[in-house]
């Protein structure tokens, strides 16, 4: 959801997304999902951190459901409900 389209099309080597997920290179598959994304904020570190790990090929390699519920990305400070607010408004001026 954050990203707005899934981690890749399909699940085969010609996907160039999948590729980079297969050939341990994250860094190359955050620059592929980076394009055209000028005009939003770019991907926290966090986030990356995250979704990096759970796309680990080696299913021991992921983390567990305690792990990802104690990741920073999950458990970072959530703006309150006057604070989104004020920034919509703000942004909206």
């Amino acid at each position: 959801m954050v990203a707005e389209h899934p981690p890749f099309t399909y699940a085969r080597p010609d996907d160039s997304y999948y590729k980079c997920i297969t050939s341990n290179r994250s860094d190359l598959y955050w620059k592929l999902v980076s394009k055209g994304r000028d005009k939003l904020p770019p991907y926290s570190d966090d986030f990356k951190d995250l979704i990096t790990s759970c796309l680990q090929l080696e299913a021991n390699h992921r983390p567990t459901m305690s792990e990802l519920m104690n990741h920073p990305w999950v458990v970072k400070d959530i703006p309150s409900h006057n604070d989104l607010a004020y920034e919509i408004k703000q942004r909206k001026n």
